[in-house]
């Protein structure tokens, strides 16, 4: 008999040391659901990483201690690289950073490609701000 996979949440995040607290906030939001904790970084293809070597440690050991993993994948085409990796992993949901305003940015391009994954997105004050798959906008404070 199949073991039936559990659906997972993905964290998308950058290459920066802030992106933890996304990656707890996400934790948390994944317990409470009962979802795996999924981590990804998309990057552009360049020649050389080591600059970036410590904050990828860093998140990379942030992921391990809340029993995740840090999925690094290059691609020039970051929405569409994570919503194939969220389909992958059978993400049910996606926590990053806030967007950046652009019509183009990469929530709304990923909701395109994964239109039935919701997105919730956490500002540095940790105020959050969900799309579901309709689009719907909710909003509420997350106290992390």
């Amino acid at each position: 008999m199949k073991k039936r996979k559990r659906p997972s949440l993905l964290v998308c995040v950058t290459g920066q040391y802030d992106c933890g607290r996304l990656i707890h906030a996400g934790s948390e939001i994944a317990i409470q659901n009962n979802y795996d904790l999924k981590v990804l970084c998309v990057l552009k293809p360049v020649k050389n990483y080591s600059i970036l070597g410590s904050e990828f440690e860093y998140l990379h050991r942030t992921a391990t201690s809340l029993h995740s993993d840090l999925m690094i994948l290059f691609n020039d085409d970051a929405p569409k690289a994570a919503a194939q990796y969220a389909k992958k992993v059978g993400a049910k949901q996606l926590v990053t950073g806030m967007h950046d305003g652009r019509l183009d940015g990469f929530i709304f391009k990923f909701q395109e490609y994964a239109p039935n994954i919701s997105i919730t997105m956490i500002s540095k004050e940790n105020v959050i701000t969900k799309l579901k798959a309709s689009y719907e906008h909710v909003g509420e404070y997350y106290g992390v």
